[in-house]
């Protein structure tokens, strides 16, 4: 999450699961609900401007080295993610 404090805290605060209880489905129910998504504005970074996960995604990004440093490109957006995420089969 990215985000000032009160407004995490108001997202964090609609929890009233268990500690294995299912987290990224509750945030996903979350941000699908219109209401909800607009009230505590909530947004998706669908371009990887800021975050790029690997698993699925490795035929979208091709890492560019340069002389002032290596970094990853997302061939699909055009964007250049600043956190690179390997997750799943990809680590």
């Amino acid at each position: 999450f990215i985000g000032y404090a009160p407004a995490l805290w108001a997202l964090v605060q609609r929890w009233h699961f268990r500690d294995d209880d299912d987290d990224q489905l509750f945030y996903t129910q979350l941000y699908l609900d219109p209401e909800l998504r607009s009230d505590l504005s909530l947004a998706l970074d669908h371009h990887s401007r800021i975050f790029q996960n690997l698993n699925g995604a490795l035929d979208e990004v091709t890492i560019r080295f340069e002389p002032d440093g290596n970094r990853v490109r997302n061939e699909i957006s055009g964007a250049w993610p600043v956190v690179i995420h390997g997750n799943g089969p990809t680590k």
